[in-house]
């Protein structure tokens, strides 16, 4: 596989991958906890992320332990990976599965540590996204791409 990257440049550089790989800290998980909804989608466990923050000072110290065992020390995480898949309707009285939105709804704590981990990649994400793929870039629209393609159609 290696020839197949050979030719494709490297956007990261050794200092950013350095920061990338280390150990996650407490404040992190916090941050992840702070940026979700706070009643949005309760998993399983129909903890919100509201309970979380509420009562922090009773359930802090489990919740980083927990998370940072998972993040920095390959503790198992597939007792928090439970979700439940649920289909929204799009439309009053559906009657086709497209007319359907699935949903998944994971546990807060599992959540937290995908956070977590997107929070600190978004640092670099602009960098190993290509500018073609504007949706997964915040302030950019996935419907830019028919206007540039319609731009180059057109020329």
């Amino acid at each position: 596989m290696g020839h197949l990257l050979s030719d494709i440049e490297s956007t990261i550089s050794s200092s950013i991958n350095d920061v990338l790989l280390l150990p996650f800290k407490r404040e992190e998980v916090w941050v992840a906890l702070q940026g979700m909804g706070l009643t949005k989608a309760p998993g399983p466990d129909r903890f919100p992320a509201l309970f979380f923050q509420k009562y922090w000072h009773i359930v802090g110290k489990y919740i980083v332990d927990h998370c940072l065992g998972i993040l920095n020390k390959n503790k198992e995480i597939k007792s928090l990976n439970i979700t439940d898949i649920v289909v929204i309707p799009k439309v009053p009285n559906p009657t086709k599965l497209t007319n359907f939105r699935p949903i998944s709804l994971c546990t807060v704590m599992y959540k937290i540590v995908t956070k977590t981990i997107a929070n600190r990649l978004q640092e670099v994400l602009e960098r190993c996204i290509n500018k073609a793929q504007s949706a997964f870039i915040p302030g950019r629209l996935i419907s830019d791409n028919v206007l540039i393609a319609l731009n180059y159609c057109t020329r």
